[in-house]
């Protein structure tokens, strides 16, 4: 396993996840928000996301146009919901919300051959 994937070894599919760790590492940056803990919040994540078969990260590309934007809405509800566990306050939240929809986009997009 790669220096760079070892850290998401739990993962069904490393990479998917050390790419999906790399966006919120970005979304960190942006904000000014300690990117340890975004790495954290990343895999766990990650992992809810990946265990709930109706917003896996690959049903995104198979999905509709008024799906694919459930699957965001869910994938940022899980982000803010960890994020809110680390005790940031409402405000920041939701400028994190922002931020990751424009970021989860992105990622989509550019990750599209990770995803099949």
């Amino acid at each position: 396993m790669s220096e760079r994937t070892k850290f998401c070894s739990f993962a069904s599919d490393p990479e998917k996840c050390y790419q999906f760790e790399k966006m919120m590492s970005n979304i960190g940056n942006k904000m000014n928000l300690p990117v340890q803990m975004l790495q954290s919040i990343g895999q766990s994540s990650f992992q809810k996301i990946e265990n709930n078969k109706n917003i896996t990260l690959s049903n995104y590309f198979t999905a509709s146009p008024t799906k694919k934007s459930h699957i965001i809405q869910e994938i940022l509800d899980i982000l803010c919901g960890e994020l809110k566990n680390t005790g940031q306050s409402r405000k920041m939240i939701n400028n994190f919300r922002d931020i990751a929809e424009i970021q989860l986009d992105i990622f989509f997009n550019e990750k599209k051959s990770l995803f099949g």
